[in-house]
Order: C-alpha cells, then sequence, then structure tokens
C-alpha cells in the first residue's frame, strides 16, 4: 500500500500556518554538496522550494578551504586565491574526504598558527571549518524566520545534507565534521541535521517536479568501494493488475563536477519507487584533467614549454579546459587562447575541436557506462524497459555523456524537465521535510555526547584557530573603520559648511595617519586596539581643529529633529481630531468597509502627502504615506485581480516613502523601501532608478549599476536610467582610479 511521502504540513505542527499548540515553526533548509561548490534551498509551507544566494548574488559558493599566511579562508575568497596559492588551497574536499587511504585524507599547509608555519591536519578539520560557514548560513536563515514569527514562536531548522556518494568513508568523516560544528555553537537554537545522498535528493526531486508519493522507498546500501554503491537489490517491477494502475521506469542520471549518480525510478501517476541507485567517480573533473594531459602534451611539443597540473600555469590551462567543454557542448570548434604562458610568457594558442575532444576523454567513460550496466542488472531490467532518462548536472550537457548513456539505456530517451542545475538542492530542501522529526539517522550533537581523543583534539585546535581569526577579523574591521573615518573626513570640506572646515590644518594631520597605515607599526597589528587607539587620537585632534564646524552641523541636526517632531506631533492632533489614536487606532481597525470605501481613504491619504511632499514636509508626507499603507492592510475577500491592484498600489506607497527618506538622507531606509517595492513589483523602471540613486549616494556604485541594467531591460529606451549610468559609470572609474592611486602609493 502506498504512504504518501510527508509534506510540511504534514511534517509542522498541528494548525500549519496559525499558531500550533506547541508553539513551533519548522524551516526546513537543503545543503547540496557538489565537489566544486555547495547550494542552500528552502522548502516553504506551501510546497515550494526557493534557491538561496550567497553575498555574490550566485546561488553556488565554491566549497572551498584555504590557509594564507594566518588567516583561513573559505568559499570565493578560497578560490580566488587558489591560483597564487595552490598548495595551501584544497579545492577537492570531498573527493579527498570519500578515499578509503588515509594519506589522501591527510593534508598538509603553510599556515601561521600554534607557533608554527607548517601543519598537517585531517580532512575531517578542513571539513569542520567548512561545515562552520556553512551551518552559519543556515543560522541567518533561522534568525530571519525568528524575527518574521510571532514573540511566542520558536523556529525549528530541519537541515538535510545530500552528499555526492555513498562513500561510507565520506559519510562518516561529514557526520563527525557536522556533529563537531554543532559543538562549537554558542547558544545554539533548536536545529535536527539529516546526511542523505544525492540519489536520495534526486528521487525527491523526482516526486516533487511531478508531485508523486513514495511507494515503499528502498535506500541505497553504502558503498563497499571508492568507485560505486551498490543500491538493495529488488526484483523487478511485476505486471500490473486489473486493479492497479500501469507503472513505468524512468532513469535519473546526474554528473556533476567529480561524481555521478544514477537512479530508477517506478512510478504510476501518483506514486514513485526507488528501484535501484548507483554512483560513481566520474564527472567534468574527469573529463578536463583527460583533455588537460593532452593539451599540455601539445603545448610542451609546440611551445617547448611543460605545464605541470599543480603549477599556476596549470590550473590556467585546466581553467581553460573546462570554459572549451562547455562552448563544445554547443559547437564543433572553439579558441583557446592563454596570454603570457609560462616562464617564457608567450602567448598560446589553440584551436580544438569536438572531436579531439571526444577522442581525449573517450577512454574515461568506462565508469559512468559501468554504473548505468550496474543500474540495469540490481533491478532485473534491461534498456526496453527505461521509458525514460532525466538529465541532471552539468555533465550531462556533454554530448559524449549523452552517447554513451544512451549505449547502455537505449537511444531517443533523454529528456530535461528536471531543473537540470539545481534538481539536487530542490531535493534536499524537499528531504528536510520529509526527515522532520525524525532523530534515528541524525548526528548525537548534544553537549553530552562523547567525544573520541583525537575528535576532542581537533576540537580544541579548532576553538583555538577560531579565536585567531575572530582575532584577524576585529582588526581588519578596526583598520576598516580608521579608513573610513578618513575618507569621511575629507569629505566634510565639500558638504555642507564646508566653509568653516578647517581643511590646511586637517588635512596634514589626515594625510600622515595615511601613512601610518602603510606603516610596519600597522601592518604587524597583532590587536585591534593598535588601530582603535590610532583612531580615537585623531577624532580628538580633528574635533580640537574644527569645532566650530561640528558646532554647526550639531545646530542643523537639531533644527531638523526639532522640525521632524513638529510635523510629527501635527500628524497625530489630526489624527486624534479624527477620533482616532495615531497608527495603532488604524491596525486595529475592525471596521467592514467595502473596497471602494477603503479605497477612498487609501487614495485620500496618498493624495494628502504628496501634496505634503511637494511643499517640502517629508515627515508628514511619509507619515500618510505609511498610513495608507495599514489602510491597504485593512481589505478583504479580495478577488485575485483585485489583490492584484492593491499590491501594484502598495508598492507606489513604499517607493513614496523611499522618497521622503532620501530627502532626508536615511539611505539605508531608503534602499528596503525600494527593494520591498520592487518586491510587490518587479516590473516597475522608476523603482529600480530610486534604488540606484540610493546605492549612488551610499557610493556602491556596482549595486547601483546593477539596478540600472534591471532597470534598462524592462525600458531599454528610458532617458533618465540611461543618463543615470552614464553618470554611475563615471563615478566608479573615478572611485577605481583612486583606489589605484592608493594602491600605487602602498606599494610605493
Amino acid at each position: 500500500m502506498a504512504t504518501e511521502a510527508p509534506t510540511t504540513a504534514e511534517t509542522a505542527p498541528e494548525g500549519a500556518g496559525v499558531v500550533a499548540p506547541t508553539e513551533t515553526v519548522d524551516q526546513y533548509v537543503g545543503v547540496d554538496l557538489g565537489t566544486s561548490g555547495y547550494r542552500l534551498s528552502t522548502m516553504h509551507e506551501n510546497g515550494s522550494v526557493d534557491l538561496l544566494v550567497n553575498n555574490l548574488s550566485a546561488r553556488t559558493t565554491p566549497f572551498v578551504v584555504g590557509f594564507k599566511n594566518d588567516s583561513r579562508l573559505f568559499g570565493n575568497a578560497a578560490a580566488d586565491s587558489a591560483s597564487t596559492n595552490s598548495r595551501n588551497t584544497i579545492t577537492d574536499l570531498l573527493t579527498r574526504a570519500s578515499a578509503s587511504d588515509q594519506d589522501q585524507a591527510t593534508i598538509e599547509v603553510e599556515y601561521e598558527w600554534d607557533g608554527q608555519t607548517r601543519h598537517q591536519f585531517d580532512i575531517t578539520q578542513a571539513l569542520l571549518f567548512a561545515f562552520e560557514e556553512v551551518t552559519r548560513r543556515a543560522a541567518e536563515l533561522r534568525q530571519r524566520a525568528q524575527a518574521a514569527a510571532q514573540s511566542h514562536q520558536s523556529v525549528v531548522q530541519h537541515i538535510c545534507l545530500a552528499l555526492p556518494t555513498a562513500s561510507p568513508e565520506l559519510h562518516n568523516r561529514v557526520q563527525t565534521a557536522v556533529r563537531l560544528a554543532q559543538h562549537l555553537q554558542e547558544g545554539a537554537q533548536p536545529c535536527q541535521v539529516h546526511l542523505s545522498t544525492a540519489s536520495q535528493a534526486l528521487l525527491a526531486a523526482y516526486c516533487h517536479r511531478y508531485k508523486l508519493t513514495i511507494d515503499a522507498p528502498q535506500e541505497a546500501a553504502p558503498a563497499t568501494d571508492n568507485d560505486a554503491e551498490s543500491a538493495d537489490t529488488v526484483a523487478a517491477p511485476a505486471p500490473a493488475s486489473e486493479d492497479e494502475p500501469a507503472a513505468s521506469v524512468v532513469a535519473v542520471v546526474d554528473v556533476g563536477q567529480g561524481f555521478a549518480n544514477a537512479i530508477l525510478i517506478q512510478r504510476t501517476a501518483d506514486t514513485a519507487k526507488l528501484l535501484a541507485a548507483t554512483s560513481a567517480t566520474f564527472g567534468c573533473q574527469t573529463l578536463d584533467e583527460a583533455w588537460f594531459n593532452t593539451l599540455s602534451q601539445d603545448i610542451t611539443a609546440k611551445y617547448k614549454e611543460p605545464v605541470p597540473r599543480d603549477s599556476r600555469n596549470g590550473l590556467r590551462l585546466l581553467d581553460a579546459c573546462c570554459r572549451a567543454r562547455t562552448v563544445l557542448s554547443a559547437n564543433n570548434s572553439t579558441d583557446i587562447v592563454l596570454e603570457c604562458f609560462g616562464e617564457r610568457e608567450c602567448d598560446v594558442a589553440l584551436k580544438v575541436q569536438r572531436d579531439g575532444f571526444n577522442a581525449a576523454c573517450a577512454d574515461r567513460m568506462a565508469p559512468l557506462a559501468a554504473i548505468l550496466e550496474e543500474l540495469l542488472s540490481s533491478a532485473n531490467l534491461s534498456a526496453a524497459d527505461i521509458e525514460g532518462v532525466e538529465l541532471v548536472g552539468g555533465g550531462t550537457c556533454v554530448p559524449l555523456v549523452q552517447s554513451t548513456i544512451e549505449s547502455v539505456l537505449g537511444e531517443g530517451k533523454l529528456r530535461t524537465t528536471l531543473d537540470r542545475s539545481h534538481a539536487v538542492a530542490i531535493g534536499t530542501a524537499v528531504l528536510a521535510s520529509w526527515k522532520a522529526g525524525d532523530n534515528t539517522e541524525a548526528p548525537d550533537t548534544t553537549a553530552a555526547a562523547e567525544l573520541q581523543s583525537h575528535e576532542q583534539a581537533w576540537l580544541e585546535a579548532e576553538q583555538r584557530m577560531r579565536e585567531q581569526d575572530a582575532n584577524l577579523r576585529a582588526i581588519g574591521e578596526a583598520r576598516n573603520h580608521l579608513e573610513a573615518f578618513l575618507f569621511a573626513t575629507r569629505q566634510r570640506r565639500d558638504g555642507p559648511f564646508g566653509d568653516k572646515f578647517n581643511a590646511d590644518a586637517t588635512l596634514p594631520l589626515l594625510d600622515s595617519t595615511e601613512d601610518w597605515l602603510w606603516s610596519e607599526e600597522a601592518e604587524g597589528a597583532t590587536s585591534p586596539d593598535v588601530y582603535t587607539a590610532r583612531q580615537t587620537q585623531l577624532e580628538e585632534e580633528v574635533q580640537k581643529l574644527n569645532a566650530e564646524y561640528f558646532a554647526a552641523v550639531a545646530a542643523a541636526e537639531a533644527e531638523k529633529a526639532a522640525k521632524e517632531a513638529a510635523e510629527r506631533a501635527q500628524w497625530e492632533a489630526e489624527a486624534a481630531a479624527q477620533g482616532e489614536s495615531g497608527d495603532d487606532a488604524l491596525k486595529h481597525d475592525t471596521r467592514k468597509l467595502k473596497k471602494a470605501d477603503r479605497m477612498r481613504l487609501v487614495l485620500r491619504n496618498k493624495d494628502e502627502a504628496a501634496e505634503l511632499y511637494k511643499g517640502g514636509n517629508y515627515a508628514h508626507a511619509m507619515a500618510r504615506y505609511q498610513k495608507a499603507l495599514l489602510h491597504c492592510d485593512q481589505f478583504f475577500d479580495l478577488s485575485d485581480e483585485d489583490k492584484a491592484e492593491v499590491a501594484t498600489l502598495k508598492a507606489t506607497l513604499y517607493l513614496n516613502i523611499a522618497m521622503c527618506n532620501s530627502q532626508q538622507s536615511s539611505w539605508k531606509k531608503a534602499k528596503a523601501n525600494c527593494e520591498t517595492s520592487l518586491e510587490l513589483n518587479p516590473q516597475n523602471h522608476k523603482a529600480y532608478y530610486r534604488l540606484a540613486v540610493v546605492y549612488e549616494n551610499l557610493k556602491d556604485y556596482q549595486e547601483a549599476l546593477k539596478a540600472v541594467g534591471k532597470g534598462l531591460a524592462l525600458e531599454p529606451e528610458n532617458e533618465a536610467l540611461t543618463k543615470l549610468e552614464t553618470r554611475l559609470k563615471a563615478k566608479e572609474a573615478k572611485a577605481r582610479a583612486q583606489e589605484k592611486k592608493m594602491y600605487a602609493k602602498m606599494f610605493g
């Protein structure tokens, strides 16, 4: 009998969407751990799954750890330093963690810590550091959810980690790293962590895509070697009886960066059952390295320039192989150009063909063919029994990979109805909801969990390294604060009351401090107090030299605050005269006004706000716009068309509030209101224009240009956006020139 896969509503407390008796709110987070990067996803109460972006607006974050001088790096920072710091950068964390050979699981790096400059670490220690960063992002998700929840509700986070292979070595090391990372979380909030495999995530993603329930799911057994995992052997699907719906068998093949996974699913119209699952150490990395070997030999023969794999030139060529492979997936030929390559700094130009790529990689396809054959064998099926093959992962874009799949599973069956790039990430979020409340597979992360002696040593070492990391961050922040103070102080002479600023006496003082920043004393600082003390001293001297200027600024700010308070008092008096007691009265307004009557109140406040804005009464105007928003929240029983109308109106109100914020130089508030407006109406090019202006005033020209670009995508001929883009590019160029000048001064 089929059992329905748990849904968010079923695994959440009774009455999901309202206050539950247990006063808890479940949050489901998926972590797709790929060979080269990881992705975060979250599942909502309505069953939808969101893929989350990092601070660089990318969905994939490199799963890379690096060591540089006395610093530890993770993610983009570590990946960016790999070309110049390859010996101390671990780009294949999961591949090495899945190895049974202890030598491969031991890393030796140059790292200034604990009085030494060279250290040996177990790969689990690197995983521990990496998972601290991953769980920190997950904790931020929980904090945002907690902020949105009601005060008497507690958010319980369920995290599912999908490993790219079922290797028992990888599973054990990751489980240990996760457990130790949880030990290091101070004041940890309610959280459940589950480990799964990419195969399980693919099944979950398939069920989510086609809205299927699970029929007696079979889970793959742990692998017995490094190359493949063997699924529970199950009998071939029996023919459907007259009372049962007809079943078909579908294969899902995922070829990622370092591993390949394949599963067989028996499905009916509304159920799915896992028949078999296999995996192998095979992926894009396998193909790139095979092609690298061929091209490096060609370069050595033609240019007399050896290309070691782990050298900087080797990494450049390997990266070029990766990019060219992507191009050749859709074209028959492409060019590889490597400027100033090697010790002779010659320009290398290669014309590469798809046929050459296929010839270089042909003998590397055996592991993929082997797991597909094993997949059929373990389910007692033949290629003729497979109705279709779903392709997942970037590696399945390669024609050679596709032809290998078809050679085993049959031709004419390939399709891409799943999200090719993010199916595993989506599946892990779904798995998190399925596994919620099941602690049988969750690592023991309680304080009472017994640690082995070597685990305790790793934990203590990690705590000391964290202290060093924290001190380095504090030193960096203190230096940034001092540099920001220098920049802001220089700008004062060009701002309001600049005529009262004593530039002749102040600028030499700033120049002297800027020179000090590059001195041995500053560069060798071991505590943030060195920078803090210097800034405190500088601030006192600047205050003394510019007493008249700061007095004028303080008087202007006091006058502005008094004006805003008077406008607020006037608005509250008007509200009282109307029989209301400010915003609180409106928030608790229980009158069931018709849509037309409520809309009339919204538009009246909006029109009054517009008049106040024209008169320069920005605080009063903003209060009226906010009151209009509160009225917008009092609509009820709206049709979909009416809901869209109200959403558009709210977007306009938030944008107008942002204008009021801008007039008061409250740029952060203006940014938040512009973003809220765009969430409600992402097709408003005016909102992108105003958001860009806000970023311009925050001196974040890159984000400003991104906002302008989105606006121009909607209105390519918009004159205001075009002029703003030109102005922003000029300002960004000027800022880069100033930065270049600073670096030139830094390096003499």
